[in-house]
Order: structure tokens, then sequence, then C-alpha cells
């Protein structure tokens, strides 16, 4: 495989590891040596391992930020399921919640994009919607996670049963108060929060 840069290459390592075991368990010493690079260059670009496994589910949604809705989650739950044993191996990690908070956030900043004006003209308005979307967000990640006990919820079969949905089931999710308030097509720019998650290589 030829990779635009080491960034790209790290990145695609990391998926490697974790497709067999738990990040807890994977060696930056031993990653870097996979990757033909030195642990100096590893720490250009992350700040851990642990940095490094929330930038591989970054890296690939990055390009979907300014799709329609539909695209964005259809190609979220691709994601899911085609790198089912990734998204467990980082799930199950001691910093699983570290991982899960940078999903939600970028999900959360993603709908907001599609709210319309309509939701902004009343304040009691605007603060149901934004409880609405506060509520999907956290509903799609108690689905495969308990996060209080840090425990992966799902079998694999399960796990990829409940993430082979359309955009069909997955717009049915949505609050009413939300849906009725939402754009397909983004009607604003990526808020400075979200540039800034999907810009940095070194992720906090």
């Amino acid at each position: 495989m030829v990779y635009q840069d080491n960034y790209e290459k790290i990145l695609d390592q990391v998926k490697t590891f974790l497709t067999a075991k738990n990040i807890d368990e994977c060696s930056t010493k031993k990653l870097c040596q996979a990757c033909n690079i030195s642990t100096r260059t590893f720490y250009n670009y992350f700040y851990d391992k642990y940095n490094a496994a929330q930038a591989v589910y970054i890296h690939y949604m990055k390009q979907f930020i300014n799709s329609t809705l539909d695209v964005w989650f259809e190609e979220r739950a691709d994601f899911f399921i085609y790198e089912a044993s990734y998204i467990r191996h980082c799930m199950i990690s001691s910093k699983s919640n570290q991982y899960i908070e940078i999903m939600k956030k970028i999900d959360l900043e993603k709908i907001r994009m599609h709210v319309t004006e309509d939701a902004n003209k009343d304040p009691i308005l605007k603060s149901s919607v934004e409880t609405g979307i506060l509520l999907f967000v956290n509903g799609l990640s108690s689905m495969f996670l308990d996060e209080q006990n840090k425990k992966f919820l799902m079998d694999e079969k399960v796990f990829n049963s409940g993430y082979n949905s359309n955009w069909d089931v997955i717009q049915g999710w949505f609050p009413n108060i939300v849906w009725k308030y939402l754009s397909d097509t983004p009607l604003q720019s990526p808020s400075e929060e979200l540039l800034q998650i999907l810009e940095n290589k070194k992720i906090l």
C-alpha cells in the first residue's frame, strides 16, 4: 500500500493491530517497528497510542463532514460493521470513555450543522432541540457500550446486526422535536471545535 505520509501509515497499522488485541495490549514500540518509523516520529503526530486509536475513526469520518445526514450515518454504520474488531478493542480499553466521548462530540457537532434557523428563533425551542440532539447522540453510544462499567454490550453478531441499518431506520431514532428542524444538507459550516478535532493530528 502507498501512503501519503507517516500519519496514514500509523493509522493503518493501528487498525491492523486492533483487529487482534486490545489497545491496552498494543506496544507503541512494536507499532513503530511495523511502520518502520522512530518513536520520535510517532510522537510528532500523536500523544500516545490511545490518541492514535481515536484518530482512525476521525480520519475516516472527516471526509464526510460536509455530506448530507443520510450519507454521514450510513458511512458511520458501515465503519462500525466493517471495522467491528477495531471498534470492539477500543471500546473495552482502559480509555474507552475518552474514545466514545470523541465519537459523540463529532456526531453532536455534525447534527448541529443541519439545524434550521427556525429552531433558533425561540430560546425554549432552541433548548428543546439541543436536548433532543444530546439524547439522540447518547442513545447511539449506549447501544453498544456501558460507559460507567466500561463494558462492551454486544457480541459480534448482534453488533453487526444492530448497525447494519439504512437511513430509513436511523432517522427514526431522532426525537420528533429534532427531526422537525433538521435539514438533510448542512446549513452551517463546521464549528471551530469540530475543525480542531478533525484537523489537529494531536487530539486532546
